[in-house]
């Protein structure tokens, strides 16, 4: 009868300690399916929190580029970029670059350095050049560049006639009936009338 009844306790045990083990898994498992969604929900508010965040960066951006000054800066250093590279990425000329770069006042440029290379040694030249007002006042265009930039562009030393060295000058560059001349010095009156003509105009970079 002892037996039994301490083997009908212990079944009692048994089934308690089970139910106990059943109830922690449970637990567990609960607690582990809420931790899943708890993460599931700050990564879902992350997500939408960054993508609030690109839309404002986008929108602010529209906004600063609409505005005047900005439209223009985009439109003409941004966009231009695009059009430029589609035009020029077939002619990767060096030559054909600068001359789409710099326009006129290189390809004049360059026709002047033609001209004197073959009428005189370059480097033995000093050539005056003339004021852009002095050029279009006598019937021509061309956007006379400062003497560092013909220099960059022909290789040839050159000068602008408020220079205080102008009356060293061997060549100048003149417009006479309409038609571009390069002269060369023969005597000092013959530079010192130059300097006084081009200096009736005012040099402009």
């Amino acid at each position: 009868m002892k037996k039994s009844v301490k083997s009908n306790k212990q079944l009692q045990a048994d089934r308690t300690e089970k139910h106990l083990q059943i109830s922690s898994s449970n637990k567990s498992k609960v607690g582990k399916e809420n931790r899943m969604a708890n993460r599931s929900s700050i990564s879902l508010t992350r997500v939408l929190f960054q993508a609030g965040m690109l839309l404002i960066s986008f929108l602010t951006l529209l906004i600063y580029f609409s505005i005047g000054p900005n439209r223009a800066w985009i439109s003409e250093r941004i966009l231009t970029y695009c059009q430029d590279f589609n035009e020029q990425k077939d002619s990767l000329s060096i030559e054909f670059r600068k001359d789409y770069r710099y326009g006129s006042s290189y390809t004049i440029s360059k026709m002047i350095e033609s001209e004197l290379r073959k009428r005189a040694r370059a480097e033995d030249v000093l050539l005056l050049l003339p004021p852009t007002d002095y050029i279009t006042a006598n019937g021509e265009e061309y956007k006379v560049p400062e003497p560092a930039v013909f220099y960059y562009y022909t290789g040839i030393k050159s000068i602008w006639a408020d220079s205080k060295d102008a009356s060293k000058a061997n060549w100048y560059f003149d417009v006479i009936n309409h038609q571009p001349q390069l002269i060369m010095v023969t005597d000092n009156g013959e530079i010192q009338r130059a300097i006084l003509k081009f200096n009736k105009y005012k040099a402009s970079l």
